[in-house]
């Protein structure tokens, strides 16, 4: 017997709360499937589902790789809002969700059931993996989330006291380090007007302690894992300052005055938080130090 449409979003939101992998509509879990659709509407997701062969039908705007076959996956919408009228004639087996990524209301107002990864540090990987893996009976996943173990199990080489030029994931200095070492103290900045960063308590947080850096957050009450900081108390402390590729684009924008006497180094975005394929890509890469 199928559940109400009021007790089956109380239950759906219930679920998302207590961290639940997945859930369906007519309130009973997933189960492996040997062919199904998917709509992912996490970028670093989607990459990786469709490198594991699995059958993705829909995405947002944001997920651009790999570049030659999204363009063919309809778009449903960003990772906040969605088209659900476009969803529900897509009819997808699973709808691919994270709760860092995505909106609670988007899992509630669903009609397909849901699978919500929540990735908040790179131990995280082999575990969402496995699950995944069984949920869609995906042997490449599954292999995926060995590789992600042996990962987190092995500290890459320290960067500390190298030279600049193999900083990870450096795309180029704006301002090079005055000793021409790489910082131990960095702050990673993904937005500006207003500044934002990261906290130490996110995916892209455990990448780079993963390196052996000290990550610089602001002295503030702010509980957002991404808050806002002044510039000027940054400088002071001497945290060399990372501009990510994104969300926002640094890479095409002018920054180089508003940084007078600091290590400034423009950083591949995509590297550091593309918690799929690419992520592991990068770092499998760097342990070769």
């Amino acid at each position: 017997m199928s559940a109400s449409p009021a007790r089956l979003s109380s239950l759906q939101n219930i679920l998302w709360n207590l961290n639940t992998f997945c859930v369906c509509p007519e309130l009973s879990f997933c189960i492996a499937l040997a062919s199904v659709d998917i709509v992912s509407l996490v970028p670093s997701w989607t990459e990786t589902l469709i490198w594991a062969n699995l059958k993705v039908v829909g995405r947002t705007r944001y997920c651009i790789h790999p570049k030659d076959l999204v363009q063919k996956i309809r778009i449903v919408g960003g990772t906040k809002k969605i088209d659900y009228k476009l969803l529900a004639e897509l009819k997808p087996d699973y709808l691919v969700l994270d709760k860092e990524e995505n909106s609670k209301e988007i899992a509630e107002k669903s009609s397909a059931p849901f699978l919500a990864t929540h990735i908040t540090h790179l131990t995280d990987l082999s575990t969402e993996l496995k699950k995944m893996a069984e949920t869609f009976g995906s042997e490449k996943l599954l292999e995926l989330a060995g590789r992600w173990h042996q990962v987190a199990e092995k500290k890459s080489a320290s960067f500390q006291d190298r030279a600049m030029e193999e900083f990870p994931g450096l795309i180029q200095w704006v301002h090079t380090p005055d000793d021409g070492f790489v910082p131990r103290k960095v702050v990673y900045v993904v937005w500006r007007n207003p500044w934002m960063c990261i906290r130490s308590n996110t995916f892209i947080g455990s990448v780079l302690q993963h390196f052996g850096f000290e990550i610089w957050e602001p002295k503030t009450n702010q509980s957002s894992r991404y808050p806002e900081f002044h510039l000027e108390e940054a400088l002071k402390e001497g945290a060399c300052i990372l501009l990510s590729s994104e969300p926002y684009d640094f890479l095409k924008k002018k920054v180089e005055v508003e940084f007078p006497r600091a290590s400034v180094a423009l950083v591949d975005g995509e590297n550091f938080s593309w918690f799929g394929l690419r992520s592991l890509e990068f770092l499998e890469g760097q342990m070769k130090f």
